[in-house]
This record gives C-alpha cells, sequence and structure tokens, in this order.
C-alpha cells in the first residue's frame, strides 16, 4: 500500500503547470482519498454549520413577525366586530328591546283602566309599574357595552341608565288650579319642585281632559245666560251637573299656557282619552329608543352625492363643465334645466365669479334671477325663470367670507 506524498507549494504549482499542459486529471488533493478522514470530514461539517446559522436566524425573525402580525390584525378585528356589535345595539328595531318604561300606579288609578296592559300589547319594550312622587312615566335602557380581552375575543358588559325625558300626567283642574295659583301650591314653587326632582332632564306636562274642561265651562255660561233671559233659577239648577271648582275662559287658559312655556320651559301636551294617552305612551317610548341612533347619525352627516364624482383633467381642464354642473345641483331645488340656463351664460366658476366681481351686492343677488328656463320642446314647451330666491343663495355661497351664514 502506496503512502500519500507531501508536496512543497512549488512541487504543487510545477505539477499543476506539467499535468495540465498534458491535459492529464488533477489529483484531487483535498478529498479523502489524500486526506485523512477524520480531517475531511471536520472541514465539510466547519463550513456547514457556518452557512447554515444566518439561515436560521433569518428563519426565527420571519416566525416571530408573521406571530405579531397575526395577533395585531386578530386585535383590529375584535375590534371590528365590538364596533359592528354596540352600532347594532344601537338600530331602532334592536333598541326597542332594550327599553323600560316605568309608570306611576297614580296615572293608572286616574285614567281609570289598566294602561300599563294596554302598553304591553304587542310591544317589544317592557313595561313596569313603579311608586313615586309624581304621577308620571320614566324610562331605563338597558345599555350593551362591548369591548375586546388579552385574547382578542369580544366582550359584553350591561349597565342600566336613565333617560332624560319625563311625561307628567295631570288631570285639567288640577293642572290648571296650579297654574292659575288657585291650588294648594303655586305655580313656581311647583316648577321648582319639578326641576329639583328631575334635574336635567325634559319635562313634558300631559293634561288630561282639556276639551271635557271646556265644554264644561261653555255649557255653564249658555245655562247661566238662559237662567237670566227666563229667569227660571230653579228649574235650571235642577238640572245642572256638578260645576268645576273655578271656570277659566280659552283666552285665560292661553295666556297661563304662555307663561308657563316662558318661564319653565316645559311643554304641555292635551289628551283626552285613556286610548290617547297610551298611544303618546308609545310614541314617546319608540322616540326615546331611537334617540341614540338618530344623534350618532347627526353627528356622523357625510356628503351624499348620487351621481358619480366628475374627474377634471389638470392639463386640459377637461370635466370642469361637468364639475360646475354637479356643484350647481347640490343646491336644494335646483333642477337640471336650472343648471344648464346658468351653464349657458357663465359655462365655468371663473366666469360667474368674474361677472360677480364688477356687481355690488345688490345686484349679485338678481345676477341670475332673469335667466330663463325653457323646458320640453314643440308644443309642450315652457319657460319660466331662476327667480330671486336661488339668486340670492348662488351668490351667497360663493361670494360669502362668513361660513357659518345661512343660505
Amino acid at each position: 500500500m502506496l503512502k500519500p506524498t507531501a508536496f512543497t507549494s512549488k512541487q504543487k504549482s510545477l505539477f499543476i503547470s506539467d499535468s495540465s499542459s498534458d491535459n492529464e486529471e488533477l489529483p484531487d488533493i483535498f478529498s479523502k482519498r489524500n486526506l485523512g478522514e477524520n480531517e475531511a470530514k471536520s472541514k465539510f461539517d466547519t463550513g456547514t454549520k457556518i452557512a447554515a446559522e444566518p439561515e436560521m436566524k433569518k428563519k426565527v425573525v420571519k416566525k416571530s413577525a408573521t406571530k405579531l402580525d397575526k395577533k395585531v390584525e386578530d386585535v383590529e378585528k375584535a375590534k371590528r366586530k365590538a364596533a359592528q356589535a354596540e352600532l347594532k345595539a344601537l338600530r331602532p328595531e334592536e333598541s326597542l328591546k332594550q327599553m323600560v318604561c316605568l309608570v306611576d300606579p297614580k296615572v293608572e288609578a286616574m285614567v281609570g283602566c289598566g294602561v300599563v296592559g294596554q302598553l304591553c300589547e304587542g310591544s317589544v319594550a317592557s313595561y313596569q309599574v313603579t311608586d313615586g312622587r309624581f304621577s308620571c312615566v320614566k324610562w331605563r335602557r338597558k345599555v350593551e357595552l362591548y369591548g375586546t380581552d388579552e385574547t382578542s375575543s369580544v366582550t359584553m358588559t350591561t349597565d342600566v341608565q336613565d333617560e332624560p325625558y319625563v311625561l307628567l300626567v295631570l288631570p285639567c283642574v288640577d293642572f290648571l288650579g296650579i297654574v292659575s295659583n288657585r291650588g294648594s301650591v303655586t305655580c313656581n314653587a311647583w316648577v321648582e319642585e319639578l326641576k329639583q326632582s328631575f334635574p336635567a332632564c325634559q319635562v313634558h306636562v300631559v293634561c288630561f281632559g282639556m276639551t271635557k274642561y271646556r265644554r264644561k265651562v261653555k255649557n255653564n255660561a249658555q245655562k247661566n245666560f238662559r237662567q237670566q233671559v227666563l229667569q227660571n233659577s230653579e228649574k235650571v239648577t235642577k238640572n245642572t251637573k256638578k260645576k268645576p271648582s273655578f271656570e277659566l275662559t280659552d283666552f285665560e287658559i292661553e295666556e297661563l299656557l304662555v307663561e308657563l312655556q316662558l318661564t319653565s320651559g316645559f311643554k304641555v301636551i292635551f289628551v283626552e282619552s285613556s286610548d290617547e294617552l297610551v298611544l303618546l305612551i308609545q310614541q314617546t317610548t319608540k322616540s326615546v329608543a331611537e334617540a341614540p341612533y338618530k344623534r350618532m347619525k347627526r353627528n356622523n352627516v357625510q356628503f351624499i352625492n348620487d351621481k358619480a364624482s366628475v374627474k377634471v383633467d389638470a392639463t386640459t381642464g377637461h370635466g370642469s363643465y361637468n364639475a360646475w354642473k354637479q356643484m350647481l345641483l347640490q343646491f336644494h331645488n335646483l333642477s337640471p334645466d336650472m343648471a344648464d340656463a346658468i351653464l349657458k351664460q357663465y359655462p365655468s366658476l371663473s366666469c360667474i365669479m368674474s361677472a360677480y366681481d364688477g356687481c355690488n351686492t345688490a345686484e349679485g343677488e338678481t345676477l341670475l334671477a332673469d335667466l330663463v328656463i325653457r323646458r320640453g320642446v314643440g308644443t309642450i314647451q315652457s319657460t319660466r325663470r331662476v327667480g330671486p330666491e336661488l339668486s340670492k343663495r348662488i351668490y351667497k355661497m360663493l361670494t360669502s367670507k362668513n361660513g357659518s351664514e345661512t343660505l
């Protein structure tokens, strides 16, 4: 068995140059045959480890970044679900289920029938009888609050809050006795007591039986007049029914109502029967239930246009005519025929602004008033004018420097 020969660097170079010239194969001096088996293994193992270490680090970093992105995505998804659930709870069809109407037993005794029983028939809201200081109707709402926890799951908590609305139900005689200062309590003291009992609440006074009271007063006045004419008081007094404790004319009642609304801010509602009272409570319950949703829609008003947006080329200006027409169509009660009449005279916004620059306020407000609008073709053709009101609104919109000015 031959032993491998060791070569010097000079001999290696000579050997390679000689063998290359003779087209002979070069010996694999780094193979296992020329190196020891352990030495060759250690060389190849060392190279593999050095190449694998950066790849492993990249994989670990990539996995951690993927996990972080997935966690953030789960949190955002949970937040969106919570917002959708909260919005669904505010919708009118769902909000009425969360309302609880609290009816005082004195209201039911005053009307003389099962008010709560009538309210519960075919209603989604809940109605309860609760005793209080005043004969009133109040409302409570079951509020559902949605959120997210550490596991990115949607959580729900319920709370109960009192609504700031009160219906105070009073018989007509008691109500008129208070506002005319003929009862046991003066009107000012009664108003202060209500404001202290229901702070930050909108109080609506429901007067029960005003028409019946006025009819009685009118009938008594006619009977008194007949008595004076016929001078037969005995016959009249036998047929007369029980008179009210005091009688007020229609003019006196109107004066008292105006004074009450100006001094207290209370709104007065008149009902004549138990059916009208039940209907009023049901309608008010629905309005109170939908109030948060309507407020949210008012606060989140967005500009909505039925037509697609118009693109204007910045270099050629193509599309500016359609954009100007679409701007005019945003005015209330401005039809496409009116817009075409204005565009025929002023084909661009800069044209009408130049015309406004040469006018004073009075001339500018009536600049478009006499423009003729043509509708239809042939025998059915009709004409009209833009008018001073619309002309004034367009002038204010384009020239006003006050953003809060009413058009």
